[in-house]
């Protein structure tokens, strides 16, 4: 049976319409739902999805063609190191490319000084090899924690070339939530297919809930974090790329405890970050810090690890007391309210 094709010049016609209205590739174009290529194209049900079929049609044999695992895995590197040994072994070698994480903690419990760290660990493999491929770094700066010189230091205690690895580091810092949106939904693609971006720090998402300076309910502001998380699963997942998203949570036991509501805790058990990978990050000293990690897949299991705060960045710690939390009053749990909301806000 002959394949069914389309016009290809109308198609040309097509595309170029797109790349005016800001569309980086085809790939970027299928991000979308298709309600909102409606309202940015302007054209009805039936054209938008004559389009998406004929995107499709066209990736769809380089999407679908069979290639080597060998092959795959020398172009590609699955994970990478956080810079702390144990932490690396509950994690199963590193961070995934591929997933998100969501970085829990109280303010000012080195949660920034993490992100600095992984934004240089990223890396740490390549730059020590010498190989061609340099990986980048977005960090989506909403808080003003971003440090130049945090970066510096924490470059210089791995042996790396501090102008390197600041080449490769890129900050954003939208001021409301208009921004947030254009620059996750046409920026991010961009730097994504122009500068081998691979990890998207967002520091951090809670700012949605005073971002804008009018009040907002709560199930706008759920909508809004859940708007923004289900971009981040697109692009996590098209371009195989990691993203940590960072939200600030009132001081808790431990990560079980999150589920007994606080209003921030009470926001993100009703968003789909809720269901990634977390790890809670809690300074019990001035200069030591409580890393737990919680996979999803596995919410019975706690994960400790002891690590020292520095000028530096993050270290092991060999030999840590058992650090003592107050602990968190046990109000009733609230359902899982929202989940899965993708329509703009």
């Amino acid at each position: 049976m002959e394949k069914k094709t389309y016009n290809s010049g109308i198609f040309n016609d097509i595309f170029k319409n797109l790349q005016k209205k800001s569309f980086v590739s085809l790939k970027h174009v299928l991000l979308f739902e298709p309600c909102e290529l409606e309202d940015i194209l302007g054209k009805d049900a039936k054209k938008v999805e004559y389009i998406i079929r004929e995107i499709q049609s066209r990736l769809s044999e380089k999407i679908h063609e069979p290639v080597k695992v060998l092959n795959l895995s020398k172009q590609l590197i699955d994970k990478f190191t956080t810079g702390i040994d144990d932490l690396d072994k509950v994690l199963g070698g590193g961070l995934r490319f591929g997933k998100i994480y969501t970085i829990l903690g109280p303010r000012d419990s080195t949660k920034e000084i993490f992100c600095h760290q992984l934004s240089v660990t990223l890396q740490l493999k390549i730059l020590e090899d010498k190989k061609e491929v340099s990986y980048s770094t977005l960090y989506i700066d909403v808080n003003g924690n971003f440090s130049i010189n945090e970066v510096k230091r924490i470059t210089k205690r791995f042996n790396l070339p501090v102008d390197k690895v600041l080449e490769n580091i890129y900050i954003s810092k939208p001021v409301n939530y208009f921004q947030i949106k254009e620059l996750i939904k046409f920026k991010v693609p961009r730097l994504i297919e122009s500068s081998k971006l691979r990890l998207l720090i967002f520091d951090s998402i809670d700012s949605l809930m005073y971002l804008d300076d009018k009040e907002v309910s709560y199930s706008r502001i759920v909508r809004k974090i859940e708007y923004i998380t289900s971009w981040l699963r697109k692009l996590v997942r098209m371009y195989n790329i990691c993203a940590v998203v960072i939200y600030n949570i009132d001081e808790i036991a431990s990560v079980m405890d999150s589920v007994y509501i606080t209003p921030h805790q009470r926001v993100l058990r009703s968003t789909s970050l809720y269901s990634t990978d977390k790890l809670l990050i809690r300074k019990y000293h001035i200069d030591r810090a409580v890393i737990e990690y919680i996979p999803f897949e596995v919410v019975s299991k706690v994960f400790r690890i002891y690590v020292r705060i520095s000028e530096e960045g993050l270290f092991e710690e060999t030999a840590a007391p058992a650090p003592r939390f107050p602990r968190a009053s046990r109000t009733p749990v609230l359902p899982t309210a929202v989940g899965g909301l993708t329509s703009a806000i």
